[in-house]
This record gives structure tokens, sequence and C-alpha cells, in this order.
């Protein structure tokens, strides 16, 4: 097969932290690993293997943010002009609907794309794009989910995104502190997360970037003192060291946003730290209730279940990720839905 993978260029490959280009990067390692012919289009400062790129930097290392839109269309369209004479089996765009803009161009070659999850305020329009696509169109998602957000979509299969297992180190016996980890905002739920350590006389470490600044100044930061801290934005490699120290994490994601996935689930379940989270999305397909964390409908219901968390046995958490969500089981979901993808487009176009 010879694929054509369009990353992302928010970050370069490998980023330094776990979010879509951390899942890309792995997954395209794997599948180089497994003998798939993948041209990467990615910024120029990523170091991976058979690179092309028509933007020399990443939009992490450039203030040039104001004409990024320009870049980033003329990043997806060098894939779509290799198309012309490499001819690619199928080209797949990590992007939400990017790419789609171009694949009218080429209709004689399947275009998989990767739905990652969206704002709500932009599901009818999300809605409306996937229903209406031409037929050389492919969805994947990243969660069962998914799929019933857009049940009009031409939906080629699912493949959950996976971790590089052998960077996270498996604790047993942890440090007695609670962590959260991800957007410091309110469709995160963190300032509920904090209450309730403040309820139960929790040690709480929370990591993140702040994507909202008055909602910190407001509800986190007069409450942050030596048992409730805020540890700032983590790298990789720090970040897997607080996830494998806590006793447990917390996700409280809350509605109208809806969980497509939840990296942060995964890399806690990883160290074999257990998860406390709302109910919401694609959430009760990565946490196993009672077994690797506790699905809860409501803040006071997780009450219960912190005093709970000696119950759950950590190797468990570990295994449910060995089984189900490393970058080798993501690299055989995808050589399935290109197999599938390719073999069907050849019926109906």
């Amino acid at each position: 097969m010879k694929i054509a993978f369009i990353s992302t260029i928010n970050h370069p490959l490998p980023p330094k932290g776990l979010g879509w280009e951390t899942n890309a990067y792995f997954l395209i390692k794997k599948l180089i690993e497994k003998g798939i012919d993948v041209t990467v289009y990615a910024s120029g400062d990523s170091e991976i293997e058979n690179l092309r790129s028509s933007i020399k930097v990443s939009f992490e290392n450039t203030d040039e943010v104001g004409i990024s839109e320009y870049w980033k269309y003329e990043h997806i369209s060098k894939a779509f002009i290799d198309n012309q004479t490499e001819q690619f089996d199928l080209i797949h765009g990590w992007y939400n609907y990017e790419q789609l803009v171009f694949s009218k161009f080429t209709p004689s070659t399947p275009v998989l794309t990767t739905f990652h999850g969206i704002k709500p305020a932009h599901e009818k329009f999300f809605s409306d794009l996937y229903s209406g696509l031409s037929k050389n169109n492919y969805i994947a998602g990243i969660s069962k989910d998914n799929l019933k957000m857009f049940p009009g979509a031409n939906w080629a299969g699912v493949a959950y995104h996976g971790l590089h297992i052998q960077d996270y180190p498996f604790v047993k016996d942890p440090e007695d502190y609670y962590c959260i980890v991800g957007r410091v905002g309110p469709e995160k739920g963190v300032a509920e997360i904090v209450q309730l350590a403040i309820k139960l006389g929790l040690k709480l470490k929370i990591a993140g970037n702040i994507t909202h600044q008055d909602y910190f100044d407001e509800m986190i930061k007069p409450f942050l003192n030596n048992k409730i801290e805020y540890v700032g934005l983590l790298n990789y490699e720090d970040k897997i060291k607080l996830f494998s120290k806590a006793k447990a994490s917390f996700h409280f994601a809350t509605y109208p946003f809806r969980e497509a996935f939840g990296n942060t689930l995964t890399e806690s379940m990883a160290c074999g730290t257990p998860v406390i989270a709302l109910r919401n999305g694609a959430i009760p397909e990565i946490i196993e209730h009672n077994k690797t964390g506790f699905v809860v409908d409501s803040v006071k219901e997780a009450e219960t279940f912190v005093k709970k968390i000696k119950e759950i046995n950590r190797q468990d958490c570990r295994e449910r990720v060995e089984k189900n969500f490393t970058d080798e089981q993501m690299a055989e979901s995808y050589i399935e839905i290109y197999k599938k993808v390719i073999n069907n487009y050849k019926n109906v176009k």
C-alpha cells in the first residue's frame, strides 16, 4: 500500500506533548515498521522518515500565526499535487475537515479523514459536511461514540488512539496525590474537581494549558495552596511522571462538550493509575467501570468512588491499555481500514 499521510502543522513530529500529533507520529512509525509505504506531510522541523513539507516550521515555532490558514492549505495541497504523479492508493488526512476541500480534485483516489472531536457549536456544520461528501471520501472514528454523532457519514471504521506503552512505567505503589491533566477551562470541569478535593481533603496536582484565564483566576487560583497545586503545562516526560505516581486521575469533561476519545485516560491507566470520570461521549468505552476506574454521572457520585479507589487493581489498568490502546493496535486498525477503503472504492468509482 502506498499512503500519503497528512499530519497537522500545529506542531512538529514528534511534538513535545501528547495530542493529535503524538498519535500521528507513533501511528506513522508503526505503519512504516509494518512495511506500509508512507509518505509523510508535516512541518519541516519534524524528525520522521519519508518527510515532505511545503512549510519550514510548525506554528509552534513561528510567530506568523496571522497567516496560518494560508500555510495550512498550502501544506495540505502538496499531497494532492504529488498524487497527480505518485498515484497514492489512499490519502489519509489527520485534520477534521481541511483536506476534504481538495478531495474533489482527486476523484480516482480515496481520501480518509480521521475525526478527532469538535466544538459543540460546530456539530451541525460537520453533520451537513460529512453527510454530503463526494464518494471518494471516507471517515474514521477514534471511538464508537463518534459514529453516533454523524450517522449519515461514510464511516470506514474505528481506530482507537494508541500510545507508545514502552514510555509509560507501571507504578504499583503510588504517592499520596491525585491529578488532572488537560486544558484548564470550564468544559473540563476543573473547578468542580478542585472543590471535590477540598471537600475530601485530597492533595491535587493540576497540569495543562490555561485556555480561559478569567476562569482560572476566579475559579482555580484562589484555592491554590500546599494541597491544591497548579504545576503548569508539562512536557511529555514530566506528564508521564505525574500520572505514574498519582493515586488516581480525574476527568470531568462536561456537556455540551462531547469527549471524542480522551488521551489522558489511557495515559493514566498505562501507568496503572485509575481514572474517575464523568460519563461523557466515548469515556465508557475507554474506562472499564469498577475495574480500571469509575464512570460516574455526577460530581456527588464521584465522592463515593474516590473512597473506593483502593479497590482498583492497578495492574488491571495497565493491562487494559496493553490490550486495547497502544500504537500497535492503532496501526493494525488503520491497516484494516486502509484495505477496506481501497477495496471498497475500486467497486464504486
